[in-house]
């Protein structure tokens, strides 16, 4: 298999945490993200020999399996300190997962939107999350890469990726209905 692609935003917007970057350099980061993200979900899905069907719970199982088992193997993860920790090709990975239940998201609530979050204090500041939740948003690439960590720990399975759809669909619906 060709080597995994690394996640890897313009130079002088990778050098900086998102906490870092000037409002000009969040929205340029934003910006590279949007025109990406499609090509990005696309390369993923080819590299695991996936489609995405309008199954998207069997979808997601089954893809959470195969993405289960590559995250436990270099290049996606090595051994450091008697535990197994994510590579750069891992974290590009468990990223690119995040786009894709993004996606799936958002092709079942078209209330869900991107957005760049502005508040300072919140965790995922000058970074693209879903909006469309009522008060809360979602960092899809933050979390699904938590959520890969969480699972080489042996904290999470391969069903975690389904789990995150599931209840950010199911939220969006309802917050949807209550908003008509």
């Amino acid at each position: 298999m060709p080597d995994y692609p690394f996640f890897a935003p313009p130079d002088h917007l990778a050098s900086k945490v998102s906490h870092e970057r000037s409002p000009q350099e969040a929205r340029e980061y934003f910006n590279w993200f949007m025109e990406n993200r499609h090509t990005r979900i696309a390369n993923f899905l080819q590299y695991f020999g996936e489609n995405s069907s309008e199954c998207r719970n069997w979808d997601l199982k089954r893809i959470g399996a195969s993405v289960a088992k590559a995250l436990y193997r270099d290049p996606f993860s090595e051994w450091k300190d008697g535990q197994r920790i994510l590579t750069n090709r891992g974290y590009a990975l468990a990223a690119d997962f995040g786009l894709l239940i993004a996606d799936m998201i958002q092709s079942e609530c078209s209330s869900v939107q991107w957005s760049l979050m502005k508040r300072k204090k919140d965790a995922s500041y000058n970074l693209p999350v879903l909006t469309g939740f009522g008060k809360v948003h979602l960092d899809p690439v933050g979390g699904s890469i938590a959520e890969a960590q969480a699972l080489l720990r042996g904290d999470r399975d391969a069903c975690t990726w389904w789990k995150i759809f599931d209840h950010w669909t199911k939220l969006a619906k309802h917050v949807a209905s209550q908003n008509m």
